[in-house]
C-alpha cells in the first residue's frame, strides 16, 4: 500500500446464509493483522482492516484496526458514539512488523487489543458492536472518516476475521507462530 489510493475493498455476500456480515451484539468475532507502517505520523488515521455499514460511514463502524497518532487503536460504535480503544504506551517504529488482533467479547461486552502477543488494553465497560445499518463492507489499508480517505502506507501481508473469539492464549499461539517469519 503506497499511501495514496491503494486499497481492497468489498461487500460480503448478503446472501449467503454463511456471510461474514456479522453485526449484533450475541457473537464474538476477531480481527487479525500483520502490519508494517512505512510513516509515523501524527493526528493521521490509517485505516489497515475493518468493517463498516458502507464507504460513507466515519472510522470502521463495525469494528477494525487503524493507526492513529502512531498508536494501534481498535475501533467500533456502539450506537451512541466511536469507541477508540488504543495501545497506551508504545508509538509504533515505522518499518517493524507488528502482530495486530482486536476482538469483541461478546459474554462481556468488552473489546480488546492485543499487540505482538499481549493484551494493551480492554474497554473499561460493556459496549455494544451492533451498528444499525449493518456490516456491508470490509477495507483494507483505507478507511474513509467524515468523508475523508486515509489511506495506508506499508506492508499487510496477513489480514484475516474470525467469527469466534480469539482468546489470550489463541492471541499469544498466532504471534508466536508470526513472530520469526516477520521478524517480531
Amino acid at each position: 500500500f503506497d499511501g495514496t489510493d491503494d486499497k481492497i475493498s468489498g461487500d460480503w455476500d448478503t446472501d449467503n446464509v454463511n456471510t461474514l456480515n456479522v453485526d449484533n451484539n450475541v457473537n464474538n468475532r476477531s480481527w487479525e493483522v500483520i502490519v508494517k507502517t512505512d510513516v509515523a505520523a501524527t493526528n493521521t488515521a490509517y485505516g489497515i482492516w475493518g468493517h463498516k455499514a458502507g464507504d460513507g460511514c466515519s472510522h470502521y463502524c463495525n469494528g477494525g484496526i487503524r493507526i492513529y497518532n502512531k498508536r494501534f487503536q481498535f475501533v467500533w460504535y456502539d450506537n451512541s458514539a466511536y469507541q477508540f480503544l488504543s495501545d497506551p504506551t508504545d508509538d509504533i517504529v515505522v518499518g517493524q512488523f507488528y502482530h495486530v488482533v482486536g476482538v469483541f467479547n461478546a459474554t462481556d461486552g468488552k473489546p480488546r487489543l492485543y499487540v505482538n502477543g499481549s493484551l494493551v488494553a480492554t474497554f473499561g465497560s460493556a459496549t455494544t458492536m451492533d451498528y444499525s445499518s449493518g456490516m456491508e463492507v470490509y477495507n483494507i489499508g483505507w478507511n474513509s472518516k467524515s468523508g475523508g480517505m486515509h489511506y495506508f502506507n506499508g506492508a499487510i501481508p496477513v489480514c484475516k476475521f474470525y467469527q469466534h473469539l480469539l482468546s489470550a492464549d489463541d492471541v499469544l499461539r498466532n504471534f508466536n507462530a508470526y513472530k520469526k517469519r516477520f521478524n517480531i
